[in-house]
C-alpha cells in the first residue's frame, strides 16, 4: 500500500514537473495568467476588490491582495469603482495569454530580488495602511524560476524510480522523465544565455 501511494504521488509530481517545463517553454514568447477576482460595491458607497493570480512569465508567480476605496467624490474614479461596475458584484475567473511588449520585458528583466534573497526566488509585499491617496490595500507576490520548480518536482519521481531499481516500466518512465527535468534545470542558465542577442 505504501509503495502504491508513493507511486501515485511521484506520478502527480512528474506530471506537474512536465507542466512546469511546458510553461517554461511557453514563457519564451509570452505570459500566461489565471486570475480570480471579486470586486464589489460596499454599503457605504465605496468599492472593494480582492484577487489571487497565478502567472507564468520569466518566473512562476503567485500573488494575492485586497483593497478598498471610499465613495466616488465627483473627481476621481478609481479602478475599484470601475471593476465593481463591470463585475456586478460577482466573483470572476479569467485566463489569458499575451505576448511580451517592450515595457513588460523591461519590467520583468529588471525585477530584482530583495536584499538577501536567493536570485531564483523573488517576492514583494506592499501595504497602504493607514490609507494613502484614498485607498487602503495590501498585496503579496512570490516568484520562483521555472527550472527550480521543475528540479524540485523531479526529486520524488527520481527517488521512487531508484527505490524500485527500475524493475517496472512505470518506474523506468518516471526515472526518464525525472532525468529530463533535472537535465533541463541544470541547462537552464546556458540556454538562457544562448537566447540573448
Amino acid at each position: 500500500m505504501r509503495n502504491r501511494v508513493v507511486d501515485v504521488v511521484a506520478g502527480v509530481s512528474l506530471v506537474l514537473g512536465l507542466a512546469v517545463v511546458a510553461f517554461w517553454v511557453r514563457s519564451r514568447s509570452g505570459f500566461d495568467q489565471v486570475k480570480w477576482s471579486y470586486d464589489r460595491w460596499l454599503a457605504d458607497g465605496g468599492a472593494a476588490g480582492s484577487y489571487a493570480e497565478l502567472t507564468s512569465d520569466l518566473r512562476l508567480g503567485i500573488s494575492m491582495g485586497s483593497g478598498r476605496v471610499g465613495p466616488f467624490n465627483g473627481r476621481l474614479v478609481w479602478g475599484y469603482h470601475v471593476n465593481a461596475d463591470q463585475s456586478r458584484g460577482r466573483p470572476r475567473l479569467e485566463f489569458h495569454r499575451e505576448r511580451y511588449d517592450a515595457i513588460t520585458m523591461f519590467h520583468l528583466k529588471n525585477d530584482r530580488p530583495l536584499a538577501g534573497a536567493w536570485p531564483p526566488v523573488t517576492w514583494h509585499y506592499a501595504v497602504r495602511r493607514p490609507p494613502r491617496d484614498g485607498d487602503d490595500s495590501v498585496h503579496l507576490g512570490i516568484g520562483v524560476s521555472h527550472w527550480l520548480v521543475a528540479a524540485l518536482l523531479a526529486v520524488l519521481p527520481a527517488w521512487a524510480a531508484w527505490q524500485r531499481r527500475f524493475r517496472f516500466s512505470l518506474a523506468s518512465l518516471i526515472a526518464g522523465m525525472a532525468a529530463v527535468c533535472v537535465l533541463l534545470a541544470f541547462l537552464a542558465p546556458v540556454l538562457r544565455q544562448l537566447g540573448r542577442p
